[in-house]
């Protein structure tokens, strides 16, 4: 995903991007109330088969209503033997570059200190971290809620295990269909009535698996620890759980959300940090396998890509 904005005081005719050299392709120009969220955005999805291994180079152009164009060339390298380690961790203190350390799917992000956070309210603002190889492993992560949009639609904070990508659900520029996935752990703002407001983990097909009925709240301006685990014990199907508790408080000693899914579904993927129409800042983040991985034959990660750009 390479992600950007264009604008022009005349307006906006066409945005085009070219892939070392290849013929221009069209390119969807936010809003659109998925995954391009304000006037002029725009996410380039590139298939890392059709990448050189190397250096990459992507034209982009933009054209106004007058007709008067615009070009930015932006710089992939690309190294096709990347894998991502496991165990991983991220000390956002250290970090100055995001893409040094994860994958900006989606939205706006700044550092903040010891945390990374989103810089607008939006639709599925998605950090990823991993590959398509990860399988059983765990993620523990502090999480402040800063604000809610409360004019969205059921707006969540959580992480999602085993993500393979976005699906082409239709025609869409960028593509926005989410599953099948592994599963999504995760805080949803429901309107007021019985269950409303709630920590529930969706399964593979987008469905709800499990929820918290104890009356759980979680509140703005607070912390608070989310360790999620995915295993898939042998022969059977996947494993999820998720326990949230506050920061500096002794963590529980059993599970809140607990669901095995099916033995066809998901065995693989990475990991997103999500935040739908929620303002929030997501700390340094362990992440540590469970058990033993059989070996997965997947194609090498586009982890560690560098990008740079210029007019």
């Amino acid at each position: 995903n390479i992600l950007g904005n264009v604008n022009d005081p005349d307006g906006i005719n066409s945005v085009q991007y070219s892939l070392n050299g290849a013929a221009f392709l069209p390119l969807t120009i936010g809003p659109d109330n998925r995954r391009l969220n304000k006037y002029g955005d725009f996410n380039i999805e590139l298939d890392y088969t059709t990448l050189n291994s190397g250096t990459n180079t992507i034209d982009i152009l933009a054209e106004d209503t007058l007709g008067v164009s615009s070009v930015k060339t932006v710089t992939l390298d690309f190294n096709s033997g990347n894998n991502w380690p496991l165990p991983y961790a991220i000390d956002w203190s250290t970090v100055s570059n995001i893409q040094d350390v994860a994958q900006v799917v989606d939205g706006k992000w700044s550092i903040e200190g010891s945390s990374v956070r989103t810089s607008e309210l939006g639709y599925d603002r998605l950090l990823a971290v991993g590959d398509l190889s990860w399988n059983n492993y765990e993620i523990l992560v502090p999480i402040t809620i800063n604000a809610v949009d409360t004019n969205a639609f059921k707006p969540g904070i959580g992480l999602l295990l085993r993500w393979p990508g976005h699906y082409a659900w239709d025609a869409s520029q960028p593509r926005w269909g989410w599953h099948p996935m592994g599963a999504l752990g995760w805080y949803r703002y429901e309107p007021t009535g019985p269950g409303s407001d709630q920590l529930r983990m969706l399964g593979g097909d987008g469905g709800v698996i499990d929820t918290d009925n104890s009356g759980r709240k979680l509140a703005i301006g607070s912390t608070y620890m989310y360790k999620m685990r995915v295993e898939t014990p042998s022969g059977q199907g996947s494993v999820y759980r998720l326990k949230v508790w506050e920061q500096g408080t002794p963590e529980p000693t059993s599970w809140i959300l607990e669901s095995q899914e099916s033995t066809s579904d998901l065995q693989n993927g990475s990991l997103l940090l999500l935040a739908h129409h929620v303002d929030a800042s997501f700390g340094n983040v362990d992440i540590t396998p469970i058990g033993s991985s059989p070996p997965v034959d997947i194609p090498p990660s586009i982890s560690n890509i560098s990008i740079s750009a210029s007019n």
